[in-house]
């Protein structure tokens, strides 16, 4: 048995069902496919459940499952047809609603081998996936061929940017140039922006730049975000850019509705930013009771506030992964509350009990639970210790060592009163090795991928 996923761009012409069809039954004649997982966002998911749903009729052995990100409604536009295939990943009812998908797609991502692609630029979810399943080495096939102007424009632009000197000769900066002109009005994302880096370095040479200020006038008036912030990030770098250009630029982003540009904008204009320059208020809180699922010490549809004493525990309490993106809001207190303390190391008598019993507690609360039915201990304490008049509980976190975890039963005695967002620069791993007891030369007691001191 082999498994088969896919991912493409929301919009998607049904001109790649042909070329789709010649791919998956490939895949189920020579490559022994029979099991596929599909998404149900967008024109591309959709046109690839209709060529599975064909393909069945052809070869009955094939299996293909409609992968859910959420709780489907009594408006699902998926029809009766799929009902039956459709599932929902085990443990998706305790991702956030705006976590859902990219949790969905990497459930997708791991168990397949082979990964169907419909990317035609270089940003957003569908390419990030695709770049994703190249590092975890699954055998990727892509629907489009690649794009001889988006390569030809990213050699030029490697070259470009290898030195803040590099000038190009008279008579092939010209034919660049020209070819800069065109690409900026190209359908395909990817050659705008890197057209775009090309024309900011072309400024270096004073004849060119009238035109490149131009341009990038034009740029931030009509183009979207993705070249947006890239000409904002770069603004204050440009050779050659005129202060009315750069007024213009700046008085555009600041009216942007996307948050990276306003926010940067702010930061490279020496403005001072928003309290909210991450999710804004009410997503940086706790979310409605109908989307709450079982926690720790909640259960379902029972709004606690799940906190840390510390950004990085926050952080680590979202299990993230490499390079993604975190928002990190900053909780006040509105009144005085009584925590129970279980991650002291002094006597206890939260319950009467000596300190021992409380530390077996204290576990519980701490120790990653995989299933829902798993958290129903823990609920019973909370709820005991609710009971004795705490506001809430504290203890210490199991994925960041000396870091400590806050949960607050009336989240109304708190609000949210700014957040910035954090990018994973990396993760650090430890494992100890528990067999064999002797020592093996190929085995590390240790296993780590950052130097420690023991």
């Amino acid at each position: 048995m082999a498994v088969c996923t896919f991912f493409g761009h929301h919009d998607c012409p049904s001109s790649v069902k042909p070329r789709l069809q010649t791919i998956l039954i490939d895949l189920i004649e020579n490559s022994g496919v029979d099991t596929f997982y599909v998404g149900n966002q967008g024109t591309f998911d959709a046109i690839v459940r209709t060529v599975l749903s064909e393909l069945k009729q052809i070869y009955p052995h094939i299996h293909y499952t409609i992968v859910l990100a959420y709780m489907p409604q009594h408006n699902s536009t998926l029809g009766k047809a799929y009902e039956a295939n459709t599932i929902l990943p085990e443990g998706i009812e305790n991702v956030p609603r705006r976590y859902a998908i990219v949790w969905r797609n990497k459930w997708m991502l791991r168990l397949a081998e082979y990964v169907v692609a419909y990317v035609l630029y270089s940003v957003g979810g569908a390419a990030q996936f695709v770049e994703m399943a190249h590092k975890r080495r699954k055998k990727v096939i892509k629907l489009t061929e690649p794009n001889k102007e988006a390569l030809v424009s990213r050699l030029i632009v490697d070259y470009l940017v290898t030195t803040d000197t590099v000038v190009l000769p008279p008579m092939v900066e010209s034919i660049v140039l020209q070819n800069v002109l065109q690409w900026l009005h190209s359908e395909n994302t990817t050659i705008r922006w890197n057209a775009t880096r090309i024309l900011m370095t072309l400024s270096r040479n004073q004849e060119n730049r009238s035109i490149v200020n131009r341009q990038l006038v034009s740029l931030v008036d009509t183009d979207n975000v993705y070249i947006k912030n890239l000409i904002i990030r770069q603004i204050h770098n440009i050779e050659g850019i005129d202060d009315e250009t750069k007024n213009h630029i700046m008085s555009k982003c600041k009216q942007d509705a996307n948050y990276v540009v306003t926010g940067f904008g702010k930061f490279v204009n020496h403005e001072e930013c928003g309290s909210f320059e991450g999710y804004d208020e009410s997503n940086s809180f706790v979310p409605p009771a109908e989307r709450v699922a079982s926690g720790r010490a909640n259960p379902e549809r029972i709004v606690y506030l799940y906190a840390a004493k510390e950004i990085i525990t926050a952080i680590g309490e979202t299990r993230p992964r490499i390079y993604d993106h975190i928002s990190v809001a900053k909780i006040q207190l509105q009144k005085e509350v009584r925590l129970a303390n279980l991650a002291t190391t002094e006597e206890s008598d939260i319950f009467g009990l000596d300190r021992a019993k409380i530390d077996r507690i204290e576990r519980a609360f701490s120790r990653p639970c995989r299933e829902v039915i798993d958290y129903v201990p823990t609920q019973y304490i909370a709820e005991y210790i609710k009971s004795l008049g705490y506001d809430g509980i504290t203890f210490r976190s199991s994925f960041v060592p000396g870091g400590t975890n806050v949960t607050i039963f009336n989240p109304q005695v708190a609000k949210a009163i700014a957040s910035a967002p954090y990018k994973m620069d990396s993760i650090t791993y430890r494992a100890r090795r528990i067999f064999p007891l002797r020592d093996i030369d190929a085995f590390d007691i240790i296993a780590t991928n950052r130097d420690v001191e023991y």
